[in-house]
């Protein structure tokens, strides 16, 4: 199979944002109720097409006129060995199995700039606190995470380590109250002064997911730039490290971050690019595409790693500050047989393997490569998405490889962005079991990219956009899925029926003046996809015309707000309900939801996840 590597040799990316996508998105907040009167707009992030031609092969045409033009100036980042590396450690894995895990000695510390020791949590009095003693502390019986990770320091005294808060299994709720309250915020940013000058960490890294979302308020983006500001005043003078990592999800970077001015506060932004699609949507995908295919509509052409970066760079976040995160994991789906290997097939679930990875239908780099060593794979690269999948009998596992890591790694550094994250260092093949005993092989393929010195690129002109446009119906409805899977979002808006569509693209790259073999040109994207909008009431992998109904308003019985959130039906756990205050005097309004077909709704996530997932309701019936 020819790799992508062969084809790196140019690469023709536009540096200017061109307008091909006429998505509307609502904002700033669902669901609509919240938000009434809300501005609507038209974003002006296209797609950046690339153009891939080998300069070994004598039989490839000669570049457009426009491709010997010289390439953009970069942003003004020092040099490429100046670039940012920041990866990510999962503490959890120190529950593997002994074959499984990375002793943290065993990092390797000339790959990373920036070690983030995921996560610290938050307490009941606003104070930042150890999630895992056990694993983080010393005493009584603890694997001293905290003191064998700073300790790294001593083979690379240039490294710095951050302590990581949040994540996704902590919520919202709590950041939102905190960040709310001077009180709360100025206890919460002296607590991590002294727990960074007890731990011996450089910095922190605020993992808030995320502001305005998951039972947050619709004023965290105002409350999330306090939280900055007070973080800076408390630790800058001690010159420790502020970073945050933040959503690639277009609605919570509209409804949660005010980006210019976070972007005064922060030293580095770590866009997490990836989990755009996965097992949650009913057909397959790759979590992490960097472009989208041509016939993409609707949500679906946002759902990539190049529109998330350039719109992050349209709302202001500094290139010279912004880190392109990449996943060392795959996303998995159950399909109905082997056939059924390719981009957008029907899918049930995702696979329910065991894994190492936290979340079901996800599997480590290094699981993927050693199972396609051990067993025969149909391994297949997306032409459009520039990203490997695979299938085996009823499994697909959309993926990054060496190669797709090379090329976006090579997008960051001549989009001039500030570097690289890694989420997250224990998933690649740390033992050098697949690639003749290479350790971290995807790491360091996007470490030597980034820090190449070959900026020459030259830049054709995009092939003229199409006039036509998907908008998002009217309805509201969104199914997230740049945050994490599982999250479901629901309208007050009236029944309405929207229509499945499909198109045919026109070719939007230019063409060779003879026939080549698809080893000298790169292949043409697939021929159509179409879109069909997830209902809350109807089932969400329908691919035909769906009908959407508005939620009820009204009180269940024996429901009771006492705050803003959502919170599980009483006596029904396929529903939920949303609490929303609707006055200063702690006044609520009730809106009632009912969760898509086969899921019902968890306590925990606060979302409706499939229904073999969530033990405590396997009857539908609310058993707390």
């Amino acid at each position: 199979m020819t790799t992508i590597v062969n084809y790196l040799t140019l690469i023709c990316f536009a540096s200017s944002i061109v307008s091909s996508c006429n998505v509307e998105v609502s904002l700033p907040r669902l669901p609509t109720h919240e938000r009434e009167g809300a501005p609507r707009v038209k974003p002006s992030v296209g797609k950046l097409i690339p153009r891939l031609i080998p300069s070994s092969s004598a039989s490839s045409p000669s570049p457009s006129p426009s491709s010997s033009s010289p390439s953009p100036p970069l942003s003004a980042v020092s040099s490429p060995t100046s670039k940012s590396v920041v990866c990510y450690y999962g503490s959890w894995s120190g529950y593997w199995t002994t074959s499984d895990q990375l002793p943290i000695e065993n990092i390797d510390t000339s790959l990373c700039t920036h070690l983030i020791y995921t996560f610290a949590g938050l307490d009941s009095d606003s104070k930042i606190k150890s999630i895992d003693p056990s694993i983080d502390l010393d005493q009584p019986v603890g694997k001293a995470g905290y003191r064998r990770f700073n300790a790294l320091k001593n083979s690379n005294p240039q490294l710095k380590t951050l302590i990581g808060i949040g994540g996704w299994n902590e919520g919202s709720l709590r950041y939102s109250s905190m960040a709310s309250n001077y009180t709360a915020r100025r206890i919460f940013a002296s607590s991590v002064a002294s727990f960074l000058e007890t731990h011996k960490f450089d910095g922190i890294d605020l993992a808030w997911e995320y502001p305005s979302a998951r039972g947050g308020s619709p004023q965290d983006k105002q409350s999330y730039v306090a939280l900055l500001r007070d973080l800076v005043e408390v630790l800058k003078p001690k010159n420790y490290l502020i970073t945050a990592s933040v959503s690639a999800n277009k609605l919570v970077i509209d409804s949660g971050y005010d980006v210019p001015k976070m972007a005064e506060y922060l030293d580095l932004i770590n866009v997490l690019a990836f989990d755009f699609h996965g097992g949650w949507e009913g057909k397959t995908g790759h979590h992490s595409p960097l472009f989208g295919k041509s016939a993409d509509q609707g949500l679906d052409s946002i759902l990539n790693v190049n529109y998330t970066i350039h719109y992050w760079l349209e709302k202001g976040a500094p290139v010279n500050k912004l880190i392109l995160g990449l996943a060392t994991f795959g996303r998995s789906f159950a399909i109905k047989n082997p056939d059924d290997c390719f981009i957008g097939a029907k899918a049930f679930k995702p696979s329910h393997n065991d894994t190492n990875t936290p979340e079901i239908g996800s599997y480590g780099f290094n699981q993927i490569c050693s199972m396609q060593r051990n067993a025969k794979w149909n391994i297949q690269r997306d032409s459009n998405l520039l990203a490997p999948f695979a299938c085996k009998d009823n499994l697909f596992i959309g993926y990054d490889d060496r190669d797709s890591f090379a090329l976006k790694s090579r997008y960051a550094r001549v989009h001039g962005l500030a570097g690289i994250g890694i989420w997250s260092i224990e998933n690649d093949d740390f033992t050098g079991k697949c690639f003749s005993e290479v350790k971290f092989p995807l790491i360091k393929s996007a470490v030597n990219e980034l820090r190449g010195t070959n900026n020459s690129i030259p830049v054709s002109k995009l092939p003229p956009t199409t006039s036509g446009s998907t908008n998002k119906p009217d309805n509201g409805l969104w199914s997230s899925t740049t945050d994490r899977p599982w999250s479901w979002t629901y309208s007050t808006a009236p029944t309405i029926h929207h229509q499945h569509t499909s198109s045919t693209p026109s070719t939007w790259w230019p063409q060779p003046s003879s026939t080549s073999s698809p080893s000298t040109w790169w292949p043409q994207p697939s021929s159509s996809l179409s879109t069909a909008w997830t209902s809350s009431t109807s089932n969400p992998y329908a691919t035909s015309s769906t009908v959407t109904t508005a939620p009820s308003v009204g009180k269940p019985s024996g429901a009771v707000c006492k705050y803003p959130g959502t919170f599980i039906h009483p006596t029904d756990c396929r529903k939920f309900y949303r609490c929303v205050r609707i006055s200063i005097e702690e006044k609520y309004k009730m809106y009632e939801y009912t969760c898509p077909p086969n899921t019902l709704f968890d306590v925990n996530s606060r979302n409706c996840l499939w229904d073999y997932l969530v033990n405590d309701c396997r009857d539908g019936k609310n058993r707390k």
